[in-house]
């Protein structure tokens, strides 16, 4: 089953793809996909696809995403390609129209490889042809090695792989890529569409220490690290370095599209989708996220784009690791060993017939990368895919790639038509309260559990459309906001997974951390994406203005007998509950039982001094001291008071 929240990537592609600001119409989940195939006058009516040729690299093989396709020794087996790539996702979706599909994609090709996959098919009557191809040209698998999964031989191996890359950016990767796209003009038929996928950033940049201390990827792989050497740190700077050559690499192939649109003479449409912004501006999909805490698959981080090792490193496991690790340095059987597991995990062997194929026809046939390894017999073995599917999409990866591809489809098949761009006539709405200079503001966590909650819990109608839900939350508190989701163009279903999607991004994508707002308060925004408008209303406007940097609070106790009279102020905390959760509940763990007489009231408006709120309560004395004198109980209440004067 297609994933929900991929499908309705279509909504978003449009605007993050090249030189476009317009989207798709759509619906949500499922139905996207399944609209544009409706629409019998324009171009998203997909019955003109006959005959489908795929090749590329591992990113189209699909490695590791969902069941394999075909058995040993087959070439679907041998190339590792899986059904839930987004080439089959793709099929799939397109249906019976289709009557010829030429799967070639081959996991570890690189661009000679490739163009070898197009040489050997002899038909020449293809409507669509999809591909990635120059990843492994940048000689991606030895950076992986000696920067990533296992960094011990030092910053000047790692640094050597990525000067490589770097240089075959500058040099062979362009032609290579421009060898494939003009030999599949000879394939293809009059009027076709060729779409090329890009790559993704595997890295959030974020947070130092998220890949080097919390998910330590050099302890990922514990067998191999037995040198007794430190590994290199997966640090910001690195990670930067290895998503600029993603960068690159995507640069380097829509420039090459557009010479071949503007020179190639190619008699087929030419588009480029591009998946890489998904990754980091839309959902949380990439390595490092301060979200997730490292394991795989991440429950903290569900919308990760990619396989992984499981980098999460508790204290406990490292030591237990670093036992093991010890225990392998006493063999040198085991760094042969190691040096064979690795070499081949992600290192992709070199092709020989395509080598040869350049040499024989240099004008046509692409460069050979000539990475750093190639030729050792540890770089020809091969592992199970289990391994060799890191750094490479996974299932909602591949989704992704589909919309994408699905949306570029589209665009050339109008451009065939005549139409251009003229498909996409609803354009998409996005708004953040705060930069419209809204002064309402929310606690995060208040409002990050508020649209979970609406998602979790909203009760679609069965046979209705264009229905309307809202939910207000914490009524009567500073923090009260209402949720809202309507429907409207004939729309009735709903999708969970769509909804939390979209307010995540109103949540999390209108307010960030900044110096003016170091609490990160929430605005809340609206966001229409077609035929669903997703709305966070915030009811009170006056709080206090500019943002509470920091909980501001002051705390009064008065002595009574047996008792204590407490009289505390808060600002900035305590702001959804009218204390019960948070100052009650503290108060009452650490006096040892429920205070008494107890009293809070919010005010309509902050007071001279800032405070929203007040509450009065008795505690047993001599609770004073160890309670409320030294912050604990308004600390652990997520507050400050410095400490509580007066007589108790």
């Amino acid at each position: 089953m297609l994933s929900q929240t991929a499908l309705s990537l279509l909504a978003w592609s449009s605007v993050l793809s090249l030189g476009s600001s317009y989207i798709l119409p759509h619906g949500a989940g499922k139905q996207v996909l399944d609209t544009l195939m409706k629409r019998a006058t324009d171009p998203t009516e997909l019955d003109w696809v006959k005959n489908v040729l795929v090749v590329g690299d591992s990113y189209t093989a699909a490695i590791g995403a969902g069941t394999p396709l075909g058995g040993f020794p087959t070439n679907d087996w041998s190339c590792a390609r899986y059904d839930q790539g987004y080439p089959t996702v793709l099929k799939d979706k397109i249906g019976p129209s289709i009557k010829k599909f030429v799967y070639k994609a081959c996991s570890g090709d690189r661009s000679e490889g490739i163009y070898k996959q197009v040489t050997d098919v002899t038909d020449s009557d293809f409507n669509l042809a999809l591909l990635t191809a120059g990843g492994n040209d940048l000689c991606l698998a030895g950076m992986i090695k000696a920067c990533v999964l296992v960094p011990f031989d030092g910053d000047a191996v790692c640094d050597t792989v990525i000067k490589k890359a770097e240089e075959n950016i500058k040099t062979i990767l362009k032609p290579n890529i421009k060898s494939i796209l003009l030999k599949l003009n000879d394939r293809m038929a009059k009027d076709s569409v060729v779409v090329m996928l890009g790559y993704a950033q595997f890295f959030n940049t974020d947070n130092e220490d998220v890949c080097t201390k919390n998910q330590d990827w050099t302890q990922a792989i514990p067998f191999m690290n037995f040198w007794g050497k430190k590994g290199i740190p997966l640090d910001i700077a690195l990670r930067k370095r290895l998503n600029n050559l993603v960068i690159g690499i995507n640069d380097a192939t829509k420039e090459v599209i557009r010479d071949v649109r503007d020179n190639g003479n190619v008699k087929y449409k030419l588009k480029y989708a591009d998946w890489d912004k998904w990754a980091y501006q839309v959902v949380r999909g990439q390595y490092c996220d301060p979200q997730g805490d490292g394991t795989y698959p991440d429950a903290k981080q569900p919308d990760l784009h990619f396989f992984k090792p499981d980098t999460k490193i508790p204290p406990w496991q490292s030591e237990l690791r670093k036992r093991a690790m010890d225990a392998y340095n006493e063999t040198s059987m085991e760094e042969v060993h190691a040096h064979i597991i690795y070499d081949s995990i992600l290192y992709n062997s070199p092709d020989p017939r395509a080598a040869a194929l350049h040499a024989l026809d240099p004008r046509d046939a692409p460069s050979p990368p000539g990475c750093p390894g190639d030729g050792t017999i540890a770089s020809k073995l091969s592992l199970p895919d289990v391994w060799a599917k890191w750094f490479h999409p996974n299932e909602k990866g591949h989704m992704t790639m589909a919309s994408f591809a699905m949306d570029a489809i589209v665009k050339g098949r109008a451009e065939v038509l005549g139409q251009g761009e003229t498909c996409n006539i609803r354009k998409d709405e996005f708004k953040c309260w705060s930069a419209d200079g809204s002064r309402g503001y929310v606690h995060p966590k208040v409002m990050d559990g508020n649209f979970r909650d609406f998602c979790s819990t909203l009760d679609a109608p069965k046979n209705e459309i264009n229905w309307k839900r809202s939910k207000t939350y914490q009524t009567g508190t500073p923090d009260e906001a209402t949720v809202s989701l309507e429907l409207d163009n004939g729309v009735g279903s709903f999708d969970k997974e769509l909804c939390l999607n979209s307010f995540n991004k109103i949540v999390n994508g209108c307010d960030e951390k900044t110096a003016d707002n170091p609490m990160i308060w929430k605005s809340g925004g609206k966001w229409v994406r077609g035929d669903y408008t997703y709305r966070i209303d915030v009811k009170r406007s006056n709080r206090k203005w500019p943002y509470y940097k920091e909980p501001i609070g002051d705390c009064r106790s008065e002595y009574k007998f047996v008792l204590n009279s407490i009289f505390i102020h808060g600002g900035g905390w305590a702001t959804a509950d009218f204390g019960q959760d948070t100052l009650k509940k503290r108060a009452g763990a650490c006096i040892g039982s429920t205070p008494t007489s107890w009293k809070f009231w919010y005010y309509d408006q902050p007071d001279k001094d800032g405070y929203e709120w007040a509450a009065s309560f008795n505690t047993p004395v001599f609770t004073r001291s160890r309670c409320f004198d030294n912050d604990k109980v308004p600390n652990e209440s997520g507050g400050h008071v410095g400490g509580c004067g007066g007589t108790g």
